[in-house]
């Protein structure tokens, strides 16, 4: 695939990743509003059912009061107003001397009841016939009255009764409602809807405020609240609302979406991981692959120097127009060493790329003394460092100065940083060796006087073939791969490096190696 098609594909591509998220995300909207519609209308009911139910309790207990209180041993006859009144009664309605003495207290047109008492009295027998007989008659009359309306008797009764229910004074909120039973109520109709959640209950008054919530019940924001007026029956019905909310909605609705609803998000959260992730690698290898051009370009113009010089001694070497006076043979040899060497490293570089292809280098880790370690490189560095007029300084503080390190790698490792050292000082370097110990391990720092790293490059210095100054400016001679070789080999000792910079003040580091790797 081309390089100018990539670009075109991946935007192409995005479209159309975006497109299937955007239409996933409104159909999961979809979803989970109907979800909370339905919630919204299960828990309404569920109040509306409680509310009912306590209604329909109200009334059944107060009828079985009133049924109760009828119960007493007293004869009544109840019979529909004007449907039928004997005249007799109302002349025994009027004798007072024998309401008095044998217990009639009360004699309307609606009701006659004679009480049954205890302790009967010693009535007068003539009086006592006559009284009976009369009685009798009424009631034998009555009782064919009665069949005839048996049934509307029955509805007067229950009319009575509905009435005395209707005017029957308010009664306070707590008298009329058991909190422990409200809340069974609540728990039972949640239930049978499907809503197994726990929920807050609170019933309050317009006047009277909090009647009665539970313990957890809050009125702060962000829960839904379902309210409801208790006996909204009542001829007068009162302000007193009951306030319910259930804990953990949210998992219910998403619950309640279903499997295809998680397995959808599922999806699309995976697909737009891999997408995201596939992106990002493909940049990055782009970006890669151009650092690894830049690389090529800077070490293709780094070999053809010694080349060149190696190439231009052996030729004045070969030269036999010139005597072996004049061709100054030591100066000759020098510069054949210097360039070999120089050569010699830039093959290092090159093989230290192989490395980072298996993200994995072998060590030989072996007992050394840090300090003669450091010692024997400053040598090595001495020379340049003292044409370049700058010293080097050295501060040992560690007792214990052993650790198992590899002969190869690690040295090559801390010379990339007295490399860099010498390379980024804006006079005469100063070169700050120094050790201590720290934690059962012993930390290397190296400090020098340089330009110092900005907070931007700081972040990158361990990036492969990442250089502050990029380009084909080689004002500064480096390849990227320095520093990402330190860390690699540090930490494949089991170790860590840490680095402070301030701006064309230095830079410095610090390496700790464990002792008992």
């Amino acid at each position: 695939m081309k390089r100018k098609t990539i670009p075109l594909v991946s935007v192409l591509f995005f479209c159309v990743l975006a497109g299937l998220v955007l239409l996933q995300l409104n159909w999961l909207g979809e979803a989970y509003d109907m979800s909370d519609q339905q919630f919204r209308l299960n828990a309404n009911q569920a109040l509306e059912e409680v509310v009912d139910r306590l209604e329909e309790e109200e009334i059944i207990n107060f009828l079985f009061r009133e049924i109760s209180a009828w119960g007493e041993d007293t004869l009544s006859i109840l019979y529909a107003s004007g449907l039928y009144m004997d005249p007799r009664l109302a002349s025994i309605q009027s004798a007072s001397a024998l309401i008095d003495t044998y217990g009639l207290r009360e004699l309307t047109g609606d009701t006659f009841s004679i009480p049954l008492k205890e302790e009967p009295v010693e009535p007068d027998t003539t009086e006592l016939l006559d009284l009976s007989g009369q009685l009798m008659e009424i009631v034998d009359e009555f009782t064919e009255a009665s069949r005839a309306n048996r049934f509307v008797n029955r509805i007067y009764l229950l009319q009575e009764m509905i009435g005395r229910l209707i005017i029957n004074p308010e009664q306070n909120i707590r008298e009329r409602v058991d909190f422990d039973d409200i809340t069974l109520k609540v728990r039972q109709e949640l239930d049978k809807r499907g809503i197994l959640l726990d929920f807050e209950l609170s019933i309050r008054s317009g006047q009277q405020g909090t009647i009665w919530e539970t313990p957890g019940f809050s009125m702060q924001r962000g829960r839904n609240k379902f309210m409801i007026q208790l006996f909204p029956n009542d001829p007068s019905p009162g302000q007193n609302q009951l306030i319910m909310y259930c804990l953990n909605e949210e998992r219910y609705k998403i619950r309640q979406m279903g499997v295809f609803g998680i397995l959808s998000i599922t999806f699309t959260t995976i697909l737009i991981i891999i997408v995201t992730g596939t992106t990002i690698y493909y940049g990055r290898q782009k970006k890669m692959s151009e650092i690894r051009q830049d690389f090529m370009n800077n070490i293709t113009h780094e070999l053809k120097t010694p080349i060149s010089t190696i190439s231009l001694a052996s030729q004045m070497l070969a030269d036999k127009s010139i005597s072996n006076q004049h061709k100054n043979m030591d100066n000759l040899a020098k510069i054949v060493l210097d360039e070999s060497n120089r050569l010699r490293i830039l093959v290092d570089k090159v093989l230290e790329i192989s490395l980072f292809e298996k993200s994995k280098i072998k060590l030989n880790p072996t007992k050394q003394d840090i300090h003669d370690l450091l010692d024997n490189m400053s040598e090595n560095y001495y020379l340049r460092i003292h044409n370049a007029k700058g010293r080097i300084e050295k501060d040992y503080k560690a007792v214990f100065h052993y650790a198992k390190i590899d002969e190869i790698h690690f040295p090559n490792a801390i010379s990339n940083l007295l490399d860099n050292a010498i390379k980024y000082s804006k006079g005469p370097p100063v070169i700050k060796i120094g050790t201590y110990n720290d934690n059962d391990g012993i930390c290397i720092t190296v400090a020098d006087n340089g330009v110092g790293i900005s907070k931007d490059n700081l972040k990158r210095i361990y990036d492969r073939f990442y250089r502050v100054s990029s380009g084909d400016v080689h004002d500064v001679k480096g390849y990227g791969l320095g520093l990402s070789y330190l860390k690699m080999v540090i930490e494949e000792h089991n170790g860590d490096i840490k680095v402070e910079s301030q701006v064309n003040k230095g830079t410095k580091f610090t390496i700790f190696i464990p002792q008992n790797f």
